[in-house]
């Protein structure tokens, strides 16, 4: 079998995946892999882009994918003191929060 034509076989085999999955969890499914696929896919960092990254560096997927922008590992202090003026209840108990990696967050909703 030639490249071209093993390439074509797997291509087959992964829409039939695709087709039977999307059967199975509906129409939204099927049009976010679709969107997955053929947008997202080919824009995702590779591994060794990602290494380059550095702590504030900011980066896009793709078009429509939220700006990201690399966190540092390390520990900081989440939450309010409990004696802090305006204090919500929501915002305590104040705690140490540990980033053993690096991690990409975005503030987009």
């Amino acid at each position: 079998m030639t490249g071209m034509m093993k390439g074509a076989g797997a291509g087959v085999v992964v829409v039939g995946i695709v087709a039977a999955v999307a059967a199975w969890q509906g129409e939204q499914w099927l049009k976010e892999s679709i969107y997955w696929l053929t947008v997202v896919r080919g824009q995702v960092l590779t591994a060794a882009q990602e290494r380059v990254l550095k702590p504030g560096d900011t980066f896009k997927e793709c078009a429509d994918c939220p700006e990201m922008v690399v966190v540092p590992a390390g520990e900081f202090m989440m939450g309010s003191p409990a004696d802090e003026k305006d204090r919500l209840d929501n915002e305590g108990p104040l705690h140490k929060v540990a980033l053993a990696k690096p991690l990409a967050v975005s503030g987009s909703k």
